[in-house]
């Protein structure tokens, strides 16, 4: 059966979740994430997607980005498949896709549902019981949103 097409809405900001197969941790260390935010970082950059909210949990990412081009996201979760799905095997000894399918994005069509996203996924830590507060978790736009450094807005 072919693949149903994607929405490509160029400036529309959409929810997209990237879950590891079979609920697999894809994350396990520091390093895992950092790695991964790097990635993240730069095929964003590269490919023209504005990241508004993001989280990265250990078995699943959620991000709220706006693409640039229509072709933004694809190519963004395309460079970051290339990349982290690598880095992740050379570590792990696995082979193949560590992706539960091909990621999910759902378009944010208000303004008031953009910041009721960016909440949600700002607080899956504390939803996970991984921290209390959201701004104790290292890898989430909540806590880049209360420390320097971080590029995204």
């Amino acid at each position: 059966m072919a693949r149903l097409p994607r929405y490509a809405i160029k400036n529309q900001p959409q929810h997209i979740i990237q879950r590891g197969r079979n609920g697999q941790q894809i994350f396990f260390e520091e390093q895992d994430y950092q790695y991964f935010y790097d990635c993240l970082e730069a095929a964003a950059y590269n490919y023209n997607l504005k990241i508004h909210a993001y989280v990265l949990m250990p078995s699943h990412v959620h991000l709220l980005a706006t693409p640039g081009d229509t072709d933004s996201i694809s190519r963004t979760t395309q460079s970051i498949g290339r990349n982290y799905v690598q880095y992740f095997n050379e570590c792990t000894g696995g082979s193949g896709t560590i992706w539960e399918g091909r990621y999910r994005a759902t378009v944010v069509d208000s303004k008031n549902y953009l910041l009721t996203c960016s909440r949600y996924i700002e607080l899956s830590p504390v939803r996970g019981g991984l921290v209390k507060k959201p701004a104790d978790y290292r890898w989430s736009s909540y806590a880049h949103k209360t420390c320097a450094g971080r590029r995204w807005s």
